[in-house]
Formats: structure tokens, C-alpha cells, sequence
């Protein structure tokens, strides 16, 4: 179970890091002089929590390098995988809000920030 885990995250990585190389060879980038948003899809699909897990970090990565639409799809499908798994109210999607409220204060949508940093903090006190 433990060498299959591996493998997949293995594979997973790879698509992750292929998706960037390809956008950086093509030198298609946005007028931000972020790389555009490639579709990654995982081999996780036995594992969603640890899928979510890697997508958060890897958009935390990715939003801290610089590249803010892929570190927003990653974000976004961690917080897709945590409802889909915890309903509307839990921890870790606690966590991932708090990324949505940072890509939306880095946006300059200082309503949307407030609201999902609220959503939040609220998921955290009933925790």
C-alpha cells in the first residue's frame, strides 16, 4: 500500500512539474507574466484527502513563486476535494479558505478576501 501511495504521488509530481515545463518552453505566459492554468490531473484518485493535501502545498508553492492562476487551480481543486469529502464545515477546509481569502486579498478584492477569511475563522471556532 505504501510503495503503491508513492508511486502515485511519483506520477502525480510529475504531471504537476510537466504542466510547468511545457507552459515555460512554450513561453506562454499572461500578461501578469504568470504562466496560464494547466489542467493536472491527479492519479490519486483512492486517496482525495492526500490529493487535496499535495494540491494545497503545491499552490501554496506556486502562488509564493509567482505563479498565481496555477497556484489558484491547485487551491481551488484542494478546496473542491475537501468539501467533496467533509461537507461544507471542517478544519481543513478552514485551511483552504484562508489560501482563497490570500489569492483574493493579492487580487485587490479586499470584499471577497474578508468574507472567505470570516468563513473561515467560523469553520475554526466550531472545530
Amino acid at each position: 500500500m505504501q510503495s503503491q501511495c508513492g508511486d502515485e504521488t511519483a506520477r502525480f509530481l510529475d504531471a504537476v512539474q510537466q504542466s510547468v515545463t511545457d507552459a515555460d518552453a512554450t513561453g506562454s505566459q499572461d500578461d501578469d507574466g504568470a504562466f496560464p492554468a494547466q489542467p493536472v490531473t491527479p492519479d490519486l484518485e483512492t486517496q482525495p484527502d492526500f490529493a487535496a493535501t499535495i494540491f494545497t502545498t503545491l499552490g501554496r508553492a506556486y502562488l509564493n513563486s509567482g505563479h498565481l492562476k496555477l497556484g489558484q487551480q491547485l487551491i481551488q481543486r484542494a478546496l473542491q476535494l475537501r468539501r467533496q469529502l467533509y461537507g461544507d464545515s471542517h478544519p481543513a477546509i478552514a485551511e483552504s479558505m484562508q489560501m482563497i481569502a490570500r489569492i483574493h486579498r493579492d487580487d485587490g478584492n479586499l470584499v471577497e478576501a474578508e468574507d472567505a477569511i470570516r468563513q473561515a475563522h467560523h469553520m475554526q471556532r466550531q472545530a
